[in-house]
């Protein structure tokens, strides 16, 4: 009777012992799902590439109402989340849609509906949980809005600087504008504009396209309605490129003061001078004027110093050649006998030569009859 006694008092002390286990056990389960460390979340968030499928998704849907067929992007994103743990996918979705938000030019509307598309994106991968914690409209701060512009100033310098300050996005432009029936040659340029824009990162685009305007705007003789056409057609880029942002926010005809106009004709002239100078003056041009007026009927000897005026004036700025070919035919005005129609001949002879040289700006301000 005694060992029975002993043996029921055992076997009641090892199910406590067991059941004790079971319940430690249970509770450690519960507060660690997945059994990972907090830790292990950035290493697989960092794994699936920080959910660059869901920052793709998330920026189409926002930025495109057209945008209906979000399955290529979704399928990639959940195949993503699906591979973190379950702690893990909220904070992967608010590390995706943080670095989207810094990374775009983003109004406060925008960022709001970036947060609901991010909210929705868990429910649409039919996965758990459900849905995150994500900020509310209140919670958004002007504080992101107002930094974006230059977040990562110095960097978006070194790559616009790297693809050469959009050369090709600036000749696109210079070419569309002074030939509006060219279309050829503004597509050529348009496509390599695309190329050098999409090696930038989206928020250095608009950056990259205000300074390319503004370089258009200082080299080139341009009147406030030029410079307005300039600006929108760089509006427009992104659009043509389908390439995020899709618009930038460029100057409006209103903030287009005169100043720069005014400024443009004069602007590094004392460089002009000496660029001319080093041309010799365009001899070549002033004695292909010369020659064509003095033998309308022979053409080989223009077209000769045609070709090396042609080289003379492609050595010198953009905004230095019309002051260039004014001064040659001044010098050829000032040596030679002419009557106020040969003076007339001769500038009207200097407004082809931008066109027949295919240069910019393709036509020059001379002087009028009037004027003479």
């Amino acid at each position: 009777m005694a060992k029975l006694a002993v043996h029921l008092v055992t076997l009641a002390l090892v199910l406590f012992l067991v059941n004790a286990s079971i319940t430690t056990v249970t509770i450690d389960s519960e507060e660690n799902p997945g059994g990972r460390p907090e830790g292990s979340c950035q290493q697989q968030i960092k794994k699936q590439n920080f959910l660059k499928n869901c920052q793709k998704y998330m920026e189409k849907k926002c930025s495109s109402s057209s945008y209906n067929r979000p399955g290529k992007h979704l399928d990639s994103c959940c195949e993503q989340l699906e591979k973190l743990d379950r702690q893990c996918r909220c904070p992967g979705l608010k590390q995706a849609m943080q670095q989207q938000m810094q990374e775009g030019q983003m109004e406060r509307e925008e960022m709001q509906d970036m947060y609901q598309v991010a909210e929705k994106i868990m429910s649409k991968c039919d996965m758990e949980p459900r849905r995150c914690d994500m900020h509310s409209r209140t919670t958004i701060t002007l504080d992101s809005v107002e930094n974006t512009a230059d977040r990562k100033e110095s960097s978006c310098q070194q790559q616009i600087k790297k693809q050469n300050n959009l050369k090709h996005c600036q000749k696109y432009m210079e070419e569309k504008c002074s030939s509006s029936g060219d279309n050829i040659s503004g597509s050529k340029h348009l496509d390599s504009c695309c190329e050098q824009l999409e090696k930038l990162d989206r928020q250095c685009r608009c950056p990259g396209l205000k300074q390319a305007v503004q370089q258009q705007t200082q080299e080139g003789q341009m009147g406030r309605e030029e410079m307005q056409e300039m600006y929108q057609m760089a509006e427009k880029i992104l659009s043509k490129c389908e390439m995020e942002p899709r618009k930038c926010d460029m100057h409006s005809r209103t903030t287009i003061t005169l100043n720069s106009a005014e400024n443009s004709a004069d602007r590094k002239e004392s460089s002009c001078q000496q660029q001319i100078k080093k041309q010799d003056n365009l001899k070549h041009c002033q004695k292909y004027m010369e020659e064509k007026r003095s033998s309308s009927g022979d053409n080989r000897p223009g077209s000769k110093h045609l070709d090396s005026c042609c080289e003379q004036l492609e050595k010198l700025d953009r905004q230095c050649r019309c002051p260039g070919l004014k001064q040659a035919v001044q010098q050829q005005t000032q040596e030679g006998q002419m009557g106020r129609e040969e003076m007339q001949e001769m500038y009207q002879m200097a407004e082809k030569i931008m066109s027949k040289c295919e240069m910019e700006p393709r036509k020059c301000d001379m002087p009028s009859r009037s004027s003479l």
